[in-house]
């Protein structure tokens, strides 16, 4: 009775579980896979953003000094 039991366990295993989780494994890869394509396009943008913050204070600091040489004139 006891090796019946472990037989149709062993059966089990080997024909629902293992192949449910092997399964569950190429669904995993695939996820990892966009997540880094993911992380890879948000990093580009971040950099993107970085340039452009720098752009914005680089004319933010122009349009002053025009400001003060515009009020120099008057």
């Amino acid at each position: 009775m006891a090796d019946d039991l472990l037989q149709v366990l062993t059966r089990f295993h080997r024909e629902v579980i293992v192949p449910d989780l092997d399964r569950r494994d190429e669904r995993l890869a695939k996820v990892d896979q966009k997540l880094d394509e993911v992380l890879t396009y948000v990093d580009a943008i971040h950099h993107r953003f970085d340039r452009l913050e720098s752009e914005y204070k680089t004319l933010v600091a122009g349009v002053g000094g025009l400001e003060r040489q515009t009020a120099a004139l008057e």
